[in-house]
């Protein structure tokens, strides 16, 4: 039986992948929504499409990542040796795509209500910000732990032998 090299890894579609993906395309769907009938109501700028193109590309190109999280060009903070880390990763992708797509909901809606005047600067620029960022450092430790868990089993394994 041959194996795949870890390079060339492409992860199955499961059903809390698709789960991730049907949540991204529901926030997405909403924010498009809201930014076509504020545009058609000459309630927001046209260049509120541009940006939401924009983030839809963002969450499209996370959820292509997380099928293939060891590719080169995605450029995890440590390269991925094993299945499990790569499917860590590809949680996490997911997690941040769901992430992006909310972030680009709260800009439009931004755009429509200015919720700036409402909520202090400190709240309405760095809560997304920081919650992206937190995601980033959870998943760092989470594939950190899982790196750990692997190695103390082959030294298990080794000891056994």
């Amino acid at each position: 039986m041959a194996t795949t090299p870890i390079e060339k890894l492409r992860l199955r579609r499961t059903q809390q992948s698709t789960i991730y993906e049907a949540v991204s395309a529901t926030i997405l769907l909403v924010m498009w929504t809201i930014g076509i009938v504020a545009v058609a109501r000459h309630e927001a700028k046209t260049s509120i499409l541009i940006v939401q193109t924009v983030f839809c590309l963002v969450v499209l190109l996370f959820h292509y990542a997380s099928y293939r999280p060891t590719q080169r060009w995605i450029r995890n903070d440590f390269e991925i040796k094993t299945v499990r880390q790569a499917v860590v990763a590809s949680k996490f992708y997911r997690i941040f795509a769901i992430e992006i797509a909310v972030l680009g909901l709260i800009i439009v809606i931004d755009g429509l209500v200015d919720i700036k005047d409402k909520l202090p600067d400190i709240i309405s620029g760095g809560t997304p910000l920081t919650i992206i960022f937190a995601t980033h450092v959870a998943a760092n430790r989470k594939l950190k732990k899982v790196r750990e868990a692997e190695k103390l089993e082959r030294q298990q394994k080794n000891a056994k032998v």
